[in-house]
């Protein structure tokens, strides 16, 4: 095959490819990105929290939060406090791995991001019912506003994934055969 031929012969894919790299949209791009950045900012928060949560000092760190939650008030109860925080931090790691298995298991990822979401309010409301809570601490938690938008929308996106599915094979009763 002569190079003329195969010229010949490929000139439409050439053309083509020629035709999608002018057409591309770079915001398409950035969009693509984000999508995969902010739920693996979610992963990665979880699961790097999650594991500290099996150390003492976090234990200790915790502990008063968890004594004034209206949500965790029994944990402290019912188990000694580097217990309750590895219940915790178990918790965090699961939720985390949940939300990371988006692309092969996405039903998974939307059970895991509302998960994620529940405990992000639950995060937020120390806020609130700590009584003298350190402004360091409070400025922290702060940016758990930030990952609540994150989680809601990769719930979203994920659920979004899953529906195609259920359309495909609903059919209304008058429909049925």
């Amino acid at each position: 095959m002569s190079t003329t031929h195969f010229r010949r012969s490929t000139g439409r894919a050439e053309a083509h490819v020629k035709e999608d790299c002018h057409d591309l949209d770079f915001a398409e791009v950035d969009v693509a990105r984000g999508a995969g950045a902010g739920p693996l900012q979610v992963v990665l928060f979880f699961l790097a929290f999650g594991a500290a949560k099996f150390t003492p000092w976090e234990a200790a760190a915790i502990h008063p939060l968890l004594v004034h939650s209206p949500f965790l008030f029994w944990l402290p109860q019912l188990f000694d406090q580097q217990m309750a925080s590895n219940i915790i931090g178990a918790v965090e790691i699961g939720l985390g791995a949940m939300v990371a298995a988006r692309p092969i298991a996405p039903r998974l990822c939307v059970i895991g991001s509302y998960g994620v979401a529940a405990s992000l309010v639950v995060t937020l409301s120390f806020l609130i019912t700590t009584p003298h809570l350190d402004p360091a601490l409070s400025s922290f938690i702060v940016k758990d506003v930030t990952l609540l938008g994150v989680a809601l929308w990769s719930a979203g996106e994920a659920a979004r994934a899953v529906a195609p599915r259920f359309v495909r094979n609903w059919r209304r009763p008058e429909q049925a055969v």
